[in-house]
């Protein structure tokens, strides 16, 4: 046997290396690991309750929109009344900021009163109007009258003339034929 195994040396001594180089390797690190294992599952107590667990993230958020708003800038003193804080999400339709608007109020309610006196004046202003195109349609009219009384006095004259001329050429008592 211990010349088969010096044969089987000669022959494959490459493999025979391997193999024990192999086998030690194993045996060592089965050992590494059954001394320490490294596979660790960490546990912990079940208890019921609330489950709080705090994650520290380090990062930068940046708003996907972000518009600015600005109140016009002839609208005089404003005083907001509320307003969302700084970097909440809003959607279309969400009051951002509310302002008082009593001061604003009042003011529609004067030039409010401002126009209607400005239509009533306007209107007053239509009715003259209304009422001079009238008159002067009465004036024209009485003056197409005044000149058709002056042509017709005009012709009544002519034709007088003629009568009273013819009179006159005529002796005393003959009719007119």
């Amino acid at each position: 046997m211990f010349e088969e195994l010096k044969l089987v040396w000669m022959r494959r001594r490459w493999l025979v290396i391997a193999v024990l180089v192999a086998v030690i390797g194993s045996v060592s690190l089965a050992a590494v690991r059954l001394a320490d294992p490294a596979l660790r599952i960490p546990t912990a107590e079940v208890k019921r309750g609330e489950f709080v667990e705090y994650v520290q993230l380090r990062g930068e958020l940046k708003a996907l929109k972000s518009v600015t708003l600005s109140a016009p800038f002839n609208a005089g003193d404003l005083q907001i009344i509320e307003i969302v804080r700084n970097g909440a999400m809003v959607k279309k339709g969400d009051v951002v900021v509310q302002f008082d608007t009593t001061k604003i109020d009042q003011d529609l309610a004067q030039n409010r009163s401002a126009m209607k006196a400005a239509e009533a004046e306007i209107e007053q202003a239509r009715a003259q109007a209304r009422l001079k195109e009238e008159q002067d349609l009465t004036d024209l009219m009485k003056a197409r009258y005044d000149l058709e009384e002056a042509r017709l006095d005009a012709s009544k004259q002519e034709i007088l003339s003629m009568i009273e001329g013819e009179e006159a050429a005529r002796p005393s008592g003959a009719r007119p034929p």
